[in-house]
């Protein structure tokens, strides 16, 4: 009787260690100790009003699509900075937009719109573009925030709109894409893709150049528009759907879609990172990943942050590794940004780490004054912009020692 016992015994021991490995692999890395060769240096901080943090699964308003938060977040909404001149626009959940001396931090005009915002801001000739949780898509002057038209859309949008000037670009959260005259807000076209039954609750931003638009859908497909006229130029599959559960087989491109030369960057979850020949819509090079945050290009490097917040930097063009840093392993890293010779990324203990572009090897570390920092970060030359989910804006200088 002993010997079934001791194999039994032997078994649990096993097991028990197989979850303890497991378990493992989800703590959080420590912060390491490095010697820095680079420097941040905080040029100016202004508090906007508070930006509300949600939670919670439950299903969209549409009824098409059921919804979760993405990883390690609670807070869903990505608002973006936009800059022109000297001056970086700003927007909050509050229903606050701002326009701000970039170099000071000065406030040059504030307004406050009814109601919640959802997605924004972005900008372009002299107009800024913003989305409210009701779908309300607003066109604002750059100059004084004034509304110059907005446009009801078929749901909530948490993308900011896109524009090239002509024709602005909308993604709402029911796999709606809306194309709206950038100067009369009225409606061109739109276009109705099939959602999968569970996505993540995050949207990506669409890319506009010149008279074509790449956008991201969350059935993992990637797709290239007219703007005027709406014509379905190409389409690809980024992500295959995989897996048994519904979330296993969830494939959204919630990063969104970048352009660097003659290619279209795109990622997913439980997919792949792609380079697409902007043109004809052919695969260049594709490798596994898990990707929820944007992507960052610099020159020929690309650099992104999978689930497990784990950086990667590949070669836009051939798709070459140039490094891997699992340093950061388990800490809810958000978008990394490229400034200069460092690759910048905040984790959810807000946190910012700069490492070497080149080597991957951490250069630089300091806190936060903010808390949580899912908006991506802006990059002007030198200068890092970095708004917090509670509305802390900041901007620092990057340098070598």
């Amino acid at each position: 009787m002993r010997q079934p016992f001791k194999a039994f015994a032997v078994a649990c021991a096993l097991a028990l260690a197989g979850c303890t490995a497991k378990d493992a692999a989800l703590v959080p890395a420590d912060l390491e100790q490095f010697e820095s060769t680079a420097k941040v240096a905080s040029l100016w901080h202004t508090n906007l009003d508070a930006n509300a943090r949600i939670s919670g699964i439950g299903p969209f308003k549409s009824g098409r699509v059921y919804s979760r938060p993405m990883f390690g977040s609670g807070n869903y909404s990505r608002f973006y900075l936009a800059i022109d001149g000297d001056r970086l626009f700003a927007a909050t959940r509050k229903g606050s937009i701002y326009a701000l001396d970039k170099n000071s931090g000065a406030t040059l005009w504030h307004r406050k719109i009814d109601g919640d915002l959802s997605a924004g801001v972005s900008f372009n000739s002299g107009q800024l573009f913003v989305a409210t949780l009701k779908g309300e898509v607003l066109a604002l002057s750059a100059d004084d925030g004034k509304t110059l038209w907005s446009h009801k859309v078929s749901t909530e949008v948490i993308a900011p709109p896109a524009s090239n000037g002509s024709e602005v670009l909308v993604s709402a959260i029911d796999g709606r894409l809306f194309a709206v005259d950038a100067k009369t807000g009225e409606r061109l076209w739109n276009y109705d893709h099939p959602q999968p039954l569970l996505t993540f609750r995050a949207q990506a931003k669409p890319w506009v150049e010149d008279r074509q638009a790449f956008v991201a859908f969350d059935n993992g497909q990637l797709l290239s528009f007219g703007t005027r006229e709406g014509e379905l130029r190409w389409s690809v599959r980024v992500s295959q759907p995989q897996g048994i559960t519904e979330l296993e087989r969830a494939v959204d491109l919630d990063a969104s879609p970048v352009v660097s030369g003659p290619f279209v960057l795109a990622a997913g979850a439980n997919g792949r990172v792609v380079a697409v020949a902007k043109g004809s819509g052919k695969i260049t090079w594709a490798e596994d990943a898990s990707v929820f945050n944007d992507l960052s290009v610099s020159d020929d490097t690309l650099v992104y942050v999978d689930e497990n917040s784990h950086l990667h930097a590949r070669t836009v063009t051939a798709g070459r590794e140039l490094w891997v840093s699992k340093k950061l392993h388990r800490r809810g890293v958000s978008a990394p940004a490229i400034v200069g010779d460092y690759v910048a990324a905040v984790d959810d203990s807000n946190y910012l780490h700069l490492l070497n572009v080149a080597s991957g090897e951490f250069a630089a570390r300091r806190s936060l004054l903010g808390n949580g920092y899912q908006s991506p970060m802006l990059v002007e030359n030198d200068v890092l912009y970095v708004m917090s989910d509670n509305g802390a804006l900041s901007a620092y200088r990057v340098a070598a020692k």
